[in-house]
């Protein structure tokens, strides 16, 4: 399973983060970003994306718990799946448009892994990799430990057995003493030593019970008279402390009766008076203000009048007082400008003669000059032309003579395409592909011979070994774990028959030394001594009851020495009470002992049997396959049987391609042999491939040089023929332009007056003689140009003069100038009154609205009174306020009585105000007073009798306790049945202890048995390169115990443990052991999500283990979070831009969270 998209909807402190992890092609990703970009929280996402939001999650402080959303899209073998998680209880996996899904959709996805797997095997960060390097060097010993624990990712597994051994070891051990199950065994036998006991008279108990019956009885009266004290003293306290609430509602009835009926206002009454009063007075000082403001502004139109005919021609007149400083500036210009036009004009009547052109003809112009000497230079291309066509004429005809001469001393063409395509059929290493295929079926048979001698003892065939039905991975695993089951079973009966044994040895040892220090005074001899004495006590009184007889006498004596006898007996019975004791413990042990033996026997014969069971059942399974192995070792012969069959299938390919290479070689000789006749050489049909190809190419290069020198000879001469007509084109252009030309000078000579005769010298004469008054002619011309445009300037500055005059009722002005700049300084003047005139306008306005304004506030203030004299029912405004205090008032006695009421209820005990007032009533303070103390002396007197009762009550249960002594032996059967309760607790928690220790040895011992040579082949490889070669591999060592040691494999053969590597190096070997396990369930697993493992390597270290990430990211998916930019930089060295894509996170959740 891997992801082609994650998106953030809202989660932690993202909004629509988008990371796109592509098709997978690399699947390396590295996501780069700050502390406190998100990272951590990315890598939060992911999980609760696939296995749900956690209830009381962590990333819900920017968006609601609701809100929360996380999407996704996987892809899993083919299939690929859209999801959004939401937080909730049910249905939180949504399509895409919004409906549930259903939650075992993942089920495909996440292969049956869950989120604590997930996070244990398929996530590793910095603390966790230390934590497998230290838990690689606690288990340096155990090498299949070391394997499940790193490549699980269950870095607790080596402690956790020890801890089940420890509490195995702690709660029992043999012929120990202080364990519990020792120690309660011990206890046991204490306790059923006990049989001493005392006795108490009836008389005296019945004493005491009658006793401890009175003084019960009188300790229950008294405490039925405290408890009716208590309550009265509590109902008299609560009348006292309900006299002041009253008194004080008393005193509030009387003075709201002596207010009597008024009418209340609201709370705010008296501000919203104060406010509206406040209000008037302010409105009408406004309104004065206003009114003052709307004289003087009125005042100020009627002083002013203003020029408006002016004003309406204000744009025409600012216009003309623009233009005014250049119409002046022109005046004084056009006298200057005259006089330089004549000295011109007289210049360049000086130079035409100088040039000698007929009188009365123009100058020539600048056009003509243009187009003269435009003439003079295409006469010059145009002989430049004439020269390089004749040298181009000569060239021609020479390389024409040698292309002819080179076609005939070539071979006539022959067709080469044949030759070419039979060489090009034979590869160039032909040869070595040949040796090659060789050496491949030489390699391919030895390989098969090897590998075919690890199948032994099986001697098939090899066609039916790759249909042979193995039993599969499953049935194999529950065969192992049956016979692993069966052995540990047995070996575990055997350790308890063996135990057992022992303690029955023990148990008969001391029975016979108690027996053999004479007979003993049991419960059994005890109880026949006194029957003897109370048979012979019958006997004597059924000899008084009749009259006298012979033998009466035996008979006394007999009861005499009956009752000696027993009390011997008890009295021997007391001495040796401890002997006795030890005897029956004895006996119970020695029958405990040799029932548990017996139960041993009959668990080993089961175990054996059960044993046996398995491996006939597996050696059947086995049968018709004709092997005979053991489960743990099928899953190697499983591995050997690929290996043949890999190895028969080279074999067979191989043989299969140096046949194939041999038939192409036959063919491509015989083609060659073919065309070599028609190409002018010829091959023998006994001669090598190789050979045979060098003349062919030999013979080929040959003829190809023959047809490139044709072919550049065919080309000079196209070329030589391309070129004479284009020299032929070229003449006939050169005639065609000096007829042009030609009459092109005609055409100039008679624009300029010229005599036709003269040539082309006489046009350049031309040129040379007028070019000098060129100049001074367009000097002429711009002086003429400058003093009519000043002229049309000022008449058209004196017309708009006279216009505007006429417009704004003024005479027509007779000096221009000066007569408009006067006019504009009255239009400026008249702009500043208008001014006036507008302002005086605006305050106007302003004064009238404020006068509203003024009156529509007067006219609120008057409603609120209004309003306030209506709710009083008050004609006058000055009654108002007193009205407004009274109402107060009368409030806040309302209130007071109301906190009052408030005040009984809460010491009221469920009683009414009237009751409450009643009870004041009947009984006065000092009254209560006394009360109160009198149950006070009562309650310290009752504490005195109670006290004395309490004495009574002790003495009772001493007497009880010495009484006790009577019933010690029945404490002590008790206490037999409490320690055996407690003994079969203790006994099945080492019982379970060391059946789970046994499991999980178990568990290992499958792990090596399977997984742990090809996991130890891939982590050698991955930790070689890790270690840029310093290590070559993995090995496995064995010590003294026969235990299996992982060491690391030198270059040169030195073996070094996992105590004599660094730090880092275990770092190393513990993600190479992750690694390879990862590797090895790739086709089915997760992605592999990496959270700054690298941040205490160098950058060596760093690299490789970039490079085994790249490795593993070829075959599942690798997430690698970082904060660090030269781990950027390190991967593109050391894997290339194409070798892992980089996401980036900018500091967003930082910038949310300091918002």
């Amino acid at each position: 399973m891997r992801f082609q998209l994650l998106d953030l909807v809202r989660y932690g402190g993202f909004a629509d983060r988008v990371v796109t992890f592509g098709p997978g092609r690399p699947d390396l990703h590295l996501v780069m970003g700050p502390n406190e970009a998100g990272k951590s929280t990315m890598l939060e996402a992911i999980g609760d994306l696939l296995f749900g939001i956690h209830a009381q999650t962590a990333q819900g402080w920017r968006f609601d718990y609701g809100e929360l959303r996380i999407r996704a899209v996987l892809e899993h073998q083919g299939s690929v799946v859209e999801i959004t998680r939401r937080k909730g209880s049910r249905n939180t996996l949504l399509a895409t448009d919004g409906t549930a899904l259903p939650e075992d959709i993942l089920v495909p996805f996440l292969g049956g892994i869950d989120r604590t797997t997930f996070e244990r095997m398929y996530g590793l960060d910095h603390q966790k990799l230390r934590s497998g390097g230290l838990a690689i060097l606690e288990g340096k010993d155990d090498a299949a430990r070391l394997v499940l624990e790193a490549g699980s990712g269950l870095s607790v597994v080596g402690a956790e057995l020890a801890r089940l051994e420890r509490v195995a070891g702690e709660l029992f051990k043999p012929n120990a003493q202080i364990p519990p199950v020792n120690r309660l065994m011990r206890e046991r036998g204490e306790a059923q030593a006990i049989v001493r006991s005392s006795a108490l008279t009836d008389s005296a108990w019945s004493a005491i019970i009658a006793a401890e019956r009175r003084a019960g009885e009188q300790r229950s009266e008294l405490q039925v008279e405290s408890r009716e004290l208590a309550t009265r003293a509590a109902a008299l306290e609560r009348t006292n402390r309900a006299r002041a609430p009253l008194a004080r509602i008393g005193e509030i009835d009387a003075e709201l009766e002596a207010l009597g009926d008024i009418k209340l206002f609201p709370a705010d009454a008296a501000s919203r008076l104060n406010a509206a009063i406040a209000n008037r007075n302010t409105a009408q000082e406004l309104q004065n203000q206003h009114s003052i403001q709307l004289d003087r502004a009125k005042n100020v139109l009627s002083s002013i009048t203003l020029p408006e005919l002016l004003l309406a021609e204000r744009e025409r007149a600012e216009a003309l007082e623009e233009r005014r400083p250049v119409v002046e500036k022109a005046v004084a210009d056009i006298a200057r400008r005259t006089g330089e036009l004549e000295r011109s004009e007289a210049r360049i009547e000086t130079a035409r003669s100088e040039a000698r052109l007929p009188a009365g003809a123009a100058l020539p112009s600048a056009g003509w000059r243009k187009r003269a000497r435009e003439y003079l230079q295409d006469r010059r291309a145009l002989a430049e032309r004439r020269v390089r066509l004749s040298l181009a004429l000569s060239e021609a005809a020479l390389a024409k003579a040698k292309a002819e001469t080179d076609l005939a001393a070539l071979p006539p063409p022959i067709e080469l395409a044949g030759l070419t395509d039979a060489i090009t059929a034979v590869p160039a290493d032909f040869a070595e592909r040949v040796t090659s295929a060789e050496e491949r079926l030489i390699r391919a048979e030895r390989r098969m011979q090897i590998e075919r001698a690890s199948l032994s003892p099986w001697a098939g065939e090899i066609d039916g070994l790759g249909t042979m039905s193995l039993p599969v991975d499953v049935v194999v695993s529950e065969h192992q774990a049956r016979i692993e089951v069966a052995n540990a079973q047995l070996a575990q009966a055997k350790l308890a028959i063996s135990n057992s044994s022992e303690a029955s040895v023990k148990a008969t040892a001391r029975l016979a030394g108690l027996s053999a220090a004479g007979d003993l005074p049991t419960p059994e001899a005890v109880l026949a001594a006194r029957e003897l004495r109370d048979s012979a006590v019958e006997d004597v009184r059924g000899r008084l009851a009749r009259p006298r007889e012979p033998g009466d006498e035996d008979a006394g004596v007999a009861l005499s020495l009956a009752v000696e006898r027993a009390d011997a007996v008890a009295d021997r019975r007391d001495a040796e009470a401890d002997r006795i004791a030890e005897l029956l413990l004895a006996r119970t042990t020695s029958a405990e002992a040799d029932a548990f033996h017996q139960a041993n026997r009959l668990l080993v014969e089961e175990a054996e049997a059960a044993l046996e069971e398995a491996k006939a059942d597996w050696a059947s399974l086995l049968a018709p396959l004709g092997l005979v192995l053991p489960p743990a070792a099928l899953a190697a012969w499983r591995a050997s049987r690929e290996r043949v069959l890999e190895a028969f299938e080279e074999q067979a390919a191989a043989k299969t391609g140096l046949d194939r290479l041999k038939a192409t070689a036959a063919a491509a000789l015989t083609k060659l042999a073919q065309i070599s006749s028609a190409a002018g050489f010829q091959i023998e049909a006994e001669m090598e491939l190789a050979d045979a190809v060098r003349a062919a190419k030999a013979r080929l290069s040959a003829l190809e040089v023959a047809d490139r020198l044709r072919a550049a000879a065919n080309v000079v001469m196209a070329g030589v023929a391309t070129t004479l007509d284009e020299l032929a084109r070229e003449e006939r252009e050169i005639v065609s332009r000096g007829a042009v030309l030609d009459e092109d000078r005609g055409a100039l000579m008679v624009e300029a007056g010229l005599l036709e005769d003269a040539g082309d010298p006489a046009i350049s004469d031309a040129i040379e003689a007028t070019e000098a008054v060129a100049a001074e002619i367009a000097t002429a011309d711009g002086l003429r140009r400058q003093i009519n445009g000043m002229k049309k300037d000022i008449d058209a500055f004196e017309a708009d003069a006279n216009t505007l005059f006429a417009a704004v009722g003024h005479d027509a002005p007779t000096r221009h100038s000066e007569d408009v700049h006067a006019l504009t300084l009255t239009l400026k003047a008249g702009l500043a009154e208008k001014l006036k005139v507008e302002r005086a306008r605006e305050d106007i306005i302003a004064a009238q609205a404020g006068i509203q304004e003024s009156e529509a506030r007067a006219a609120a203030a008057n409603a609120v009174v209004a309003e306030l004299l209506g709710i009083g029912d008050i004609t006058e405004e000055a009654a108002l306020l007193p009205a407004i205090a009274t109402s107060t008032h009368s409030i806040a006695l309302g209130t007071a009585r109301q906190t009052a009421l408030n005040d009984l209820v809460e010491i009221s005990g469920g009683r009414s105000v009237e009751e409450l007032t009643a009870d004041v009533a009947v009984i006065g303070a000092d009254e209560a007073t006394a009360e109160l103390e009198a149950i006070a002396d009562r309650q310290h007197e009752i504490g005195a009798e109670r006290e004395a009762i309490g004495k009574v009550l002790r003495e009772s249960e001493l007497a009880h306790d010495n009484a006790a002594t009577e019933t010690l032996a029945a404490d002590a059967q008790q206490r037999v049945k409490e320690i055996e309760a407690a003994l079969l607790d203790a006994a099945e928690r080492h019982v379970g202890a060391a059946a789970t220790a046994a499991m999980l040895r178990w568990l290992i011992g499958k792990h090596r048995a399977e997984s742990q040579g090809p996991l130890i082949a891939r982590a050698g490889s991955l930790f070689q390169e890790m270690t840029h070669g310093s290590f070559a591999g993995l090995g496995l060592d064995y010590g003294a115990d026969d235990q299996p040691r992982m060491v690391g494999l030198r270059q040169g053969g030195e073996r070094v443990g996992v105590d004599g590597m660094s730090e880092g190096t275990r770092d190393q070997l513990y993600l190479a052991l992750r690694l390879a396990s990862i590797d090895e369930r790739a086709a089915g697993g997760m992605p592999f999500i990496c959270d700054d493992i690298l941040i205490t390597a160098d950058e060596p270290r760093s690299a490789s283990m970039l490079s085994a990430l790249g490795a593993i990211s070829r075959r599942t998916q690798v997430i690698v979070f970082t904060h660090h930019e030269h781990i950027v930089d390190l991967a593109r060295r050391t894997l290339g831009d194409d070798g892992f894509t980089l996401h980036r996170l900018d500091a967003e959740i930082a910038v949310i969270a300091a918002a």
